[in-house]
């Protein structure tokens, strides 16, 4: 049987070590999920404008995406190849359907479907829908950006021209 002593031993080294016994994950803030579901609705609606900015702003400074098998890692790159292909594109229709949001304090798991459809110059266009998987981290200002995101399509659209 241990000792008060032993306890109070083992408590003061777990909050030493950052793992506090009395701390307790509260659950998500009310609006969190609010908040999220408004940053997938900016998206969408950012990719369809092909503004570069708004896309942009979800993202944390290190995400790591995986979609068309290639990684992006960083907002940096994120935001260089976007503007490549906002500059490159016709027209973008895109949308994410949400099945899973699984939130805690400063954390969400998201997935669910999306779609995407873009067109070139000369009338070519391509499209592709799959699955998607994004971790949503809170930040300092209590923002949620997406920490890494990634994208496995289904299968081509069979009306790709």
């Amino acid at each position: 049987m241990r000792s008060l002593r032993q306890y109070i031993l083992i408590a003061a080294i777990l909050v030493t070590f950052g793992a506090s016994p009395f701390a307790q994950d509260g659950p998500p803030a009310p609006d969190d999920r609010a908040q999220i579901e408004s940053r997938v609705a900016q998206v969408v609606e950012a990719v369809a404008n092909k503004d570069v900015d708004r896309v942009v702003s979800v993202l944390a400074d290190s995400v790591v995406i995986t979609a068309e098998g290639r990684t992006i890692r960083g907002r940096a790159n994120a935001r260089q190849l976007l503007n490549l292909m906002s500059t490159r594109l016709v027209d973008v229709t895109f949308s994410m359907a949400t099945e899973i949001l699984r939130l805690d304090d400063s954390s969400a798991f998201h997935a669910g479907d999306f779609t995407y459809r873009i067109s070139f110059p000369g009338g070519a266009s391509y499209g592709q829908s799959g699955r998607f998987i994004a971790d949503w981290h809170k930040i300092a200002d209590n923002d949620w950006r997406i920490a890494q995101l990634v994208a496995v399509p289904k299968k081509p659209d069979e009306s790709t021209k």
